[in-house]
């Protein structure tokens, strides 16, 4: 289900569409809705991803489902249209590719992005306001960039950043300020209690041995953290 808001109005008031006709039918997206984005190019289309291995496509005027993107391997994690709104990027679970698809002509998968995801905690990604280069983290603490504005390519990363000492959750790029890009790590760590474990598991069960970096960062490309220190209204006076 998609539940929409109007955030120009107070209170709880929304609207429920359902992406299923009823229950017990093959029509419709099924699944838990993980993640929604709009087309940039007022199109008035939006895709939502789903637990359930599947993109859909809807109308904005009349939430109707136009076209449904199957063949995924696990559950989708996050969606972003190219800022033609030409192509679909997504991301699942446990995968360590990101998928472009060509929604206007043959709504196949143009082409895979390589990032090591070998996780079920999203690692999300974003596209720079040019709409050529697309950034993410991976499950090493790195920071990727993309060119996505070329057609055919094998090799389409443009620059590695080793970020984080643990795993890389996101890499967001200001829009205002597209040399500023925002990182951010850390993941949920479970240990053994000593005394349930063996001896001969002591050393892979410490907690020494695990890298633990909850952290965000900003970044000025190319890729060198700074701080900047804005003139308040008493320097301004002076």
């Amino acid at each position: 289900m998609i539940e929409i808001f109007d955030v120009q109005r107070p209170g709880q008031v929304s609207q429920k569409i359902p992406t299923i006709p009823q229950k017990r039918t093959k029509e419709g997206q099924k699944g838990i809705i993980s993640c929604l984005d709009f087309s940039p190019d007022y199109a008035g289309l939006y895709a939502a991803g789903s637990y359930s291995h599947n993109v859909g496509i809807y109308d904005e005027t009349t939430n109707d489902l136009c076209l449904k993107l199957t063949g995924i391997k696990t559950g989708v994690t996050q969606v972003k249209f190219s800022n033609d709104g030409s192509q679909l990027f997504t991301v699942c679970r446990v995968s360590n590719v990101i998928s472009c698809w060509d929604i206007r002509n043959t709504t196949d998968v143009l082409y895979d992005l390589p990032r090591p995801g070998q996780t079920s905690q999203r690692i999300a990604f974003d596209i720079d306001p040019s709409g050529k280069v697309l950034t993410t983290g991976d499950q090493s603490g790195n920071i990727l960039f993309y060119d996505i504005s070329s057609g055919a390519s094998e090799n389409r990363v443009l620059k590695t950043i080793h970020a984080h000492q643990d795993l890389s959750v996101c890499a967001t790029i200001n829009p205002m300020y597209p040399w500023l890009i925002a990182s951010a790590s850390g993941q949920r760590k479970y240990t053994i209690d000593e005394d349930n474990s063996s001896d001969d598991d002591d050393e892979d069960n410490d907690k020494d041995s695990l890298p633990i970096d909850n952290s965000l960062k900003v970044w000025r490309i190319p890729g060198h953290t700074e701080w900047f220190s804005y003139p308040t209204a008493a320097t301004t006076e002076k």
